[in-house]
C-alpha cells in the first residue's frame, strides 16, 4: 500500500482527497505533493473502503508509523475512517486534517485510536474586500473544528495570499507556507 523509512522505522501517508478527488482541484495538488514526499497513497475510496486498507496494512506492519491525512470533504472522511478504525481496535498513529467540512452536526474522533490529532481551519467569509463576492468562489467552504483533535482555527489570520487571509481553495499551501507542514510532520513521526 505505501510505507518510506523514516529515523529507521517505516511510515505509511494515506490521504483522502476534497471533493472532485483529482489533484488539480482546490488544495489536493498540495497535499498529493506532501504525500508524494513520504511515498504515501493519495485515494479517495470512501471511509469503509480506506479504513479496510489501513488495517490491512496496520496488520502486515504492526510497527510502521501510520499518518492519515485528510483535507475538506476528505477531512471529514478521514475523521470517518479513523473512527471506523477505532472501531474495529486498529491505532492511527497520527491524523492531521486541513479545512474539514460536512453540511450539518459536528465532527468528532469517537475513540481512543489515534495517538495525535491536528486540524487546521477557517471560517471566513466567502466575500473579499467592500463585501463583494470572491472570484469564482476562492472561499466556497468554511471548514470546522474537530473534536477531539489539537484545532488550529486560522479565522481571520493574516497570511500573504491575494486576499490576506486563508481560503478553503488555497488552504493547504497557506498552511505549509506558514506552519511549514514539513516541520509538523517530523515533529509526528517517531
Amino acid at each position: 500500500m505505501c510505507g518510506a523509512e523514516h529515523a529507521n522505522r517505516e511510515v505509511c501517508v494515506y490521504a483522502i482527497p476534497g471533493s472532485g478527488s483529482s489533484e488539480s482541484s482546490g488544495s489536493n495538488p498540495d497535499l498529493a505533493r506532501i504525500v508524494d514526499g513520504y511515498g504515501g497513497v493519495f485515494r479517495d475510496e470512501g471511509p469503509r473502503n480506506a479504513a479496510a486498507s489501513i488495517a490491512a496494512y496496520r496488520e502486515a506492519n504492526p510497527e510502521a508509523h501510520v499518518v492519515l491525512m485528510g483535507y475538506s470533504r476528505g477531512g471529514q472522511e478521514a475523521v470517518s475512517t479513523a473512527n471506523l478504525l477505532g472501531e474495529q481496535g486498529v491505532e492511527i498513529d497520527t491524523l492531521i486534517t486541513f479545512d474539514p467540512h460536512q453540511m450539518t452536526g459536528d465532527l468528532s474522533l469517537t475513540g481512543d485510536n489515534v495517538g495525535s490529532a491536528v486540524n487546521f481551519y477557517q471560517r471566513n467569509a466567502s466575500t473579499g474586500p467592500l463585501g463583494l463576492p470572491l472570484p469564482r468562489g476562492d472561499n466556497p467552504y468554511r471548514g470546522r473544528a474537530v473534536n477531539g483533535a489539537s484545532n488550529h482555527d486560522l479565522t481571520g489570520v493574516a497570511t500573504g495570499d491575494r486576499f490576506g487571509r486563508f481560503v478553503h481553495n488555497d488552504f493547504i499551501n497557506q498552511v505549509n507556507n506558514d506552519f511549514n507542514l514539513r516541520t509538523i510532520l517530523e515533529r509526528e513521526l517517531p
